[in-house]
């Protein structure tokens, strides 16, 4: 018998073991069927070690990963089904909430022996075996028709090549498309495979948040048509619903200035002093061209490391043309300063690291090196510290900044006893740093496009590479459909 709960729109029906899942579009007449060799369980991977969930891992000798397999399913409501499993990976808790045009699956985290990494809820697959395109936010935005050759790409959240920039992937029929979305983002790695059996798994990893499941996560399904522009409409209506969205209208009445993005040729002038170039001479030959509109960055590169160990170390000057900034904004250019906040060094003999976000060995946490260089990731009051200093000082008179890896970094936990923090508190201070230098009245850079920070500031940028093969996919503006009058969306760094 199978147990059922439907609307007009969506139907869900599983057996009361909690296995064999479909849900059905009522409207487009297509089902969807959850693979149960999809359906991870784990209590002994380390957040984001994404390794052991691949495919051959899962399957293969010594595994850290189990299979949900059979449970107990009841009945709460009619909208409403829990499903309870024991693995030796750990229990899970599911509860299935059907409303009016989305489908919600909760993962509860306050159970006897809860795993603490989970499929939410595995990868759904067409009836009978027919193939499915998958729309998946990796850079702008790819469609992949499933063939060619294998791989495994794991997105964490943002990133360039190697993250996410929204929080949803889509698989399509010839009919219908069924959008999965989590809510759960800072823990969330989207899993994106094809193995070595030749199949796409495509679907939401939930990961350990402080060693635990530590709290609830919820992934929203939705049927739409199947074009990317009926998908991307639905995830954006999705977006405003919960407020996570703000237009270009609502960001100059706000920041009037912002308006000068608009129409304005980016000018990259790298990140190093170049001594026998004449900069004011050259942007002069620029505007004679006929470039009157111009956003000019870095004018000042900022870094948390002391000038006189880069020179130490055979590194050039950084970019610093600030005294040219009136003449540059005469010419009605805009003037940028690009600064990197988020990292710096442990100074000698420094013990208490009372500066530093601490992994969960007490260690600090290495994030980038030049030469003898080393910047170390810090405390979130640390990072505001330095952009406070840098906005207000430095880049006091300029109307722009990027913010060198601010949206683009892991977003990460912090065990460090005096401001311990797990990623939801990262991401929230990643937003209130941007927020508070949009009161300043700037408009914002970062490195990265991370759809749902966008709210927040006004130009990502993403590094992307065609790495899966040949003709069996194709870029598409996943993003641009989503954010086209909320944000742009550049070339990293340019």
């Amino acid at each position: 018998m199978m147990l059922v709960i439907k609307n007009k729109i969506i139907t869900v029906s599983m057996k009361k073991n909690g296995t064999d899942v479909i849900i059905s579009d009522n409207i487009r007449k297509e089902r969807f069927v959850l693979d149960e060799k999809t359906r991870y369980v784990s209590s002994k991977v380390e957040r984001f070690d994404d390794k052991p969930f691949s495919f051959d891992a899962v399957f293969g000798k010594s595994s850290k990963v189990s299979l949900a397999g059979s449970g107990k399913a009841e009945k709460q409501n009619k909208n409403s089904i829990v499903c309870t499993y024991k693995t030796k990976s750990g229990n899970i808790k599911l509860t299935w909430i059907l409303e009016e045009d989305r489908l919600r699956v909760f993962a509860d985290c306050n159970i006897e022996n809860c795993a603490t990494a989970l499929t939410l809820p595995g990868t759904f697959r067409l009836e009978k075996g027919k193939d499915f395109t998958s729309a998946v936010p990796n850079g702008q935005g790819i469609l992949h028709t499933g063939k060619g050759i294998g791989f495994y790409r794991p997105l964490q959240i943002q990133g360039h090549s190697h993250g996410r920039s929204l929080d949803m992937f889509a698989q399509t029929s010839g009919k219908a498309a069924l959008i999965t979305i989590t809510e759960s983002d800072s823990d969330a790695v989207l899993h994106w495979e094809k193995t070595s059996q030749g199949k796409i798994n495509l679907m939401w990893v939930q990961h350990a948040s402080m060693g635990k499941l530590s709290y609830t996560r919820e992934a929203v399904l939705m049927f739409t048509p199947p074009d990317i522009t009926s998908i991307c409409k639905k995830y954006r209506a999705y977006e405003i619903e919960k407020d996570r969205f703000k237009t270009w209208e609502e960001k100059i009445k706000d920041r009037p200035n912002i308006e000068n993005i608009f129409g304005a040729c980016r000018v990259f002038l790298g990140y190093q002093h170049d001594e026998k170039l004449d900069y004011l001479a050259s942007f002069k030959k620029l505007k004679k061209m006929g470039i009157d509109k111009a956003i000019v960055y870095p004018v000042y590169f900022g870094n948390t490391q002391d000038d006189k160990d880069f020179k130490k170390n055979g590194i050039a000057k950084w970019t610093d043309l600030r005294k040219i900034v009136p003449d540059l904004q005469k010419m009605g250019y805009s003037c940028g300063s690009f600064i990197y906040i988020v990292d710096g060094p442990v100074k000698k003999g420094e013990k208490k690291l009372e500066d530093f976000a601490l992994d969960n060995k007490g260690k600090p946490i290495l994030h980038w090196e030049i030469k003898a260089l080393k910047w170390f990731v810090y405390s979130n009051a640390k990072r505001f510290s330095w952009a406070r200093r840098m906005i207000e000082n430095e880049s006091k008179g300029l109307e722009m900044v990027h913010y060198d890896v601010l949206t683009t970094t892991k977003i990460k936990e912090d065990y460090n006893s005096l401001h311990i923090c797990d990623a939801r508190g990262d991401t929230e201070s990643r937003k209130k740093l941007l927020e508070y230098t949009a009161d300043k009245k700037m408009y914002i850079s970062s490195e990265g496009f991370w759809g749902r920070m966008t709210k927040y500031y006004d130009i990502g940028n993403t590094k992307y590479y065609n790495a899966l093969g040949g003709d069996e996919y194709c870029v598409v503006p996943m993003t641009m459909l989503v954010y086209h009058d909320s944000a742009y969306q550049t070339w990293w760094e340019v």
